[in-house]
Order: C-alpha cells, then structure tokens, then sequence
C-alpha cells in the first residue's frame, strides 16, 4: 500500500509486510526514520505528534492485510529496526524505535510494550544504496 505521509514528509511511502510462524517482518520503502536529537532539538510539539501519527498510520497500512489474529503476538518478542538513509545514517542509538513499536501496539501486533511481552529492542543504521532510497524494517520474533 502506497500512502503520502503528511506535509512534512512529501515523499510517499509503500508498505509491505511478510508474516511467518512466530516471524513479522514490515518494510517501510521512502520513509526516512527520524532521530532523537531532531524529534527533540526545538520541533514544535505540533509536528512531532504529526510525525508519531504518520509512523502510527504507516505501521497499521503494513499489517492490514492480515486478520487480528494472524497479525498478533501473545508471547514475548524481540524487535528489530533497521533504518537505511540515502544520506549520512545517524547513530545507531539514535534511531527513533519507539514510534515504531507503538504503532505496532496500536495496529494490534503487540500486546502490550512493556517488558512482559517485548524483551529487547535492537536499533540498526545503515547507508542504503542511492537509487533504493530511504526505508525502516522492523522485525519481530518470538523470543
């Protein structure tokens, strides 16, 4: 699914997503994950809620192809965000997950975010080659 993130993000962003036994991997081709340092370096509360809800939103277009039930995990998982920039990749620490997770919460996949059902979260930058452009993976196993 093909989705135009708000007026701060003008590129659209497909989404595409592959479910397995115990396996959920989202694929978030033209988004650019933002950092801490700049949700968080003067941006008006305003836009930083646009930019959840759009994370929030992309998440739940990823994982509409699936029933409640084939998308959930009941049991505790571990998550894994790669972000891949055209550009400098930022720290990998840096890496904004927690938009992410939550919208994974909200879209149903995950229970909860607490610490009963997600043991580890795991963050990865990486250069992406010019012409893929930017993307977010998030995976999720079954710990």
């Amino acid at each position: 699914m093909t989705r135009r993130r708000s007026s701060l993000l003008a590129a659209p962003v497909e989404t595409f997503a592959r479910r397995e036994e115990g396996y959920l991997c989202l694929t978030l081709r033209g988004e650019r994950a933002p950092s801490w340092n700049a949700l968080y370096s003067g941006v008006h509360w305003q836009k930083r809620r646009a930019l959840v809800e759009a994370a929030h939103a992309l998440v739940h277009d990823a994982v509409q192809g699936f029933a409640p039930e084939e998308r959930a995990f009941r049991v505790p998982v571990r998550i894994t965000i790669t972000a891949h920039y055209t550009g400098t990749p930022c720290d990998p620490d840096n890496v904004c997950a927690k938009l992410y997770i939550d919208g994974l919460r909200h879209a149903g996949v995950l229970v909860d975010d607490n610490p009963r059902y997600v043991l580890s979260v795991t963050t990865a930058s990486l250069r992406a080659a010019a012409r893929a452009g930017d993307c977010v993976t998030i995976e999720v196993v079954n710990a």
